[in-house]
This record gives structure tokens, sequence and C-alpha cells, in this order.
């Protein structure tokens, strides 16, 4: 199971007018259309990755510009599927993330 946007852009937040795609990447939205019940679940693993990145205008109060917003977005290939455009690149919320 794949959260698109995370936790922090989900329709219960503020940022929820920036969003084009929205899904549910809470824990308890796990099985979410798979057919298993929630209670059935022995355990919920959580990956993310070392930084965030946003697409478009909003809110990105981590957000990092220049050189080092170039590395990470070079390195870590982060720039649009369908139009290349590059992705706004910015530092890994600890306090969001817990």
């Amino acid at each position: 199971m794949w959260g698109y946007n995370g936790v922090m852009k989900g329709k219960e937040r503020l940022s929820m007018s920036f969003l084009k795609h929205n899904s549910n990447c809470v824990s308890a939205s796990a099985s979410k259309g798979t057919g298993v019940s929630f209670s059935r679940l022995g355990s919920v693993l959580g990956i993310c990755k070392a930084y965030l990145t946003r697409v478009g205008s909003g809110p990105f109060p981590t957000e990092v510009e220049g050189d080092i917003e170039q590395m990470i977005r070079d390195r870590g290939q982060e720039f649009g599927t369908v139009t290349g455009r590059p992705r706004r690149c910015g530092w890994l919320d600890l306090v969001a993330l817990k």
C-alpha cells in the first residue's frame, strides 16, 4: 500500500486545497481497498524518504533553495514524470513525522 501525499497533506489537514490527488496513508488505512480487515493485520510498517518534496504552490515550511535543493533534486531524481518539472525539495520534518 502506498500513500501518495502523506498524512500531513490529507483531507483533514490545512494544505488540502493544494492537492490534486489524495490518499489515506495513516496506519488505520493500511488495509483500505485490499479486502482485508485492519484488525487482521499484525503490524504496519511506515517508510519515508530522508527529505520532502512538493510540486506546485502551497505551504512548505522546511523548503530549502539553492545548491542544497539542487543536490537533493539531482540525487533523488526529483522531477515530474510527465512534465519533467523540478520538484520543490526540503528537509524531513521529524516533528510532523512523529
